[in-house]
């Protein structure tokens, strides 16, 4: 028997298993692209939506992008016209399969687990660690090895340090 969150992730995939079964053997294929689609976009719509607020949180960071507000405008509109094209049966659907689904994983979601994976992704260790990795990963990696090596020729010192 598992135990911890490995019988969450289990319990969640034995369920999306049966319900996916369930659709199948009840709905259509059309029905069941339908719904999908009407779940795409209601994600899509919410991401797209997301990066207002996002961009208002950090305002600093989000001064050099350019078409910031044009870029989730065009994908909430695309997520909009992709919710008028399913149809108003698949969309009630969709919207009660919505309203089914959220109380259910608010129910079975782990708590605790929730919460340690939040203060983890959201830490300022974290934060400065992902910083970090991604300046490694970055394409212009020999650039930035330029750029510390004249830092450190000059004597500036680093903004800040990761320890590993």
């Amino acid at each position: 028997m598992l135990s911890g969150p490995l019988q969450n992730s289990h319990m969640g995939l034995a369920i999306l298993a049966v319900t996916a079964f369930v659709a199948s053997v009840v709905g259509t294929l059309t029905q069941l692209i339908s719904v999908s689609v009407f779940f795409l976009a209601v994600a899509y719509l919410g991401t797209s939506l997301s990066l207002y607020a996002l961009e208002i949180k950090h305002r600093v960071s989000a001064r050099h992008l350019k078409l910031k507000r044009l870029v989730p405008a065009l994908g909430a509109l695309a997520s909009v016209f992709l919710l008028t094209q399913v149809g108003w049966q698949r969309l009630l659907i969709g919207a009660m399969l919505l309203l089914v689904g959220v109380p259910i994983y608010f129910l079975y979601a782990p708590k605790q687990r929730s919460l340690e994976i939040f203060e983890q992704f959201f830490s300022r260790e974290a934060i400065l660690r992902r910083t970090y990795e991604q300046v490694e990963r970055f394409l212009a990696h020999p650039i930035h090895h330029l750029i510390w090596w004249s830092r450190k020729k000059r004597g500036v010192p680093s903004t800040w340090h990761v320890e590993e």
